[in-house]
Parts: structure tokens; sequence; C-alpha cells
């Protein structure tokens, strides 16, 4: 069976990102992987869980590509306490970055 690629979702990647070479491939890889999800809004909330089951990431390689993300301005992470005492993590793309 065929399937449309854009079924599921899309997301638009700046350019920038791509040509900022103080992030990493697998940085890239991540913040496109945001992008995805995000439908043209800012902020979005994939489980940490799904993220490093659809990248086939583990944890380590995962935090330490995320932070180049959030140290360059493209993200911001806030935790939420859901009110089953679990957390959320709100990840929200920046429009405007400072170099």
């Amino acid at each position: 069976m065929r399937h449309n690629i854009y079924e599921s979702g899309y997301g638009y990647i700046p350019r920038l990102i791509m040509e900022d070479r103080r992030l990493s491939a697998l940085s890239k890889a991540i913040y496109a992987y945001f992008c995805s999800f995000s439908d043209g809004k800012a902020s979005l909330f994939p489980s940490q869980d799904k993220i490093l089951a659809d990248l086939n990431m583990s944890e380590e390689i995962y935090r330490t590509h995320f932070h180049l993300l959030v140290k360059c301005g493209y993200i911001s992470l806030q935790q939420e306490k859901r009110s089953d005492g679990g957390v959320r993590n709100i990840f929200t793309l920046q429009k405007q970055i400072d170099f």
C-alpha cells in the first residue's frame, strides 16, 4: 500500500538552523522532528519516550544534542506539573534568536 508522506503532518525548517555551524547534524534532526509536530504553532508536546523511539536515539545522545538547540536559543523548555503528579514538557520553537 502506498502512502502520501504528508498524510501524518509536516513542518517547515528555517534555513538559518540548517546553516548554523554551531549545531550538530543530530541537533538539526531533533529540530526537524519538532517542526514536523508544530503545525505552524510555536509550542508542542511530544513525550520524551516518543521522541527517543521515533528518532532511534538514546537519552544521553538526545540530551547532548537537544542542549545545543537550547543553548543557541532555538528551543526553550518548560516543565508543567500534571494532575497525576507527573511532568509535562512544553517545547517552544523560538522565532527570534540572538547571535
